[in-house]
């Protein structure tokens, strides 16, 4: 095998999702973890990549990729603020524009799915911190 997707899988994901406009909010997309000086209220990260060579054929081989998108919203904890909604409604657009992503360096999506949605929700006495974990898998050839 040749090549690495998940860097071009990555890449896809951010080039679609950095900054969508959802219900008001500009959701920025992050590699791994926040970086800069500010620490938004809502973003996605590309969390964790799997990838497995898969024998799909004698005469071909093809890629078996996952990747975990974290979707995150932060509201004070102070009153009664925030809910799992805007968290929802980031995944539902990310499904949406997941569609459409396709892949650089020579490689091409052969199947797709949605493996999981699961979201966690943490109460906190200052911050309350409602997340959304998207898995989707790929079957990818160069």
């Amino acid at each position: 095998m040749q090549g690495n997707p998940n860097k071009w899988l990555r890449k896809a994901f951010f080039d679609k999702l950095n900054n969508i406009m959802v219900d008001g909010f500009s959701i920025p997309c992050f590699d791994e973890r926040v970086t800069g000086s500010f620490v938004p209220f809502h973003y996605i990260l590309l969390s964790t990549q799997t990838k497995r060579e898969d024998k799909y054929n004698k005469c071909n081989d093809r890629w078996d990729c996952d990747i975990l998108l974290d979707i995150i919203t932060t509201y004070p904890a102070t009153g009664n603020t925030g809910s799992k909604l805007l968290a929802e409604n980031i995944e539902e657009q990310v499904i949406n524009l997941e569609n459409s992503i396709s892949l650089g360096g020579g490689f091409k999506i052969n199947e797709r799915s949605l493996v999981s949605s699961d979201s966690q929700t943490t109460i906190g006495v200052t911050t309350n911190v409602f997340r959304q974990l998207i898995r989707f898998q790929y079957f990818i050839t160069q």
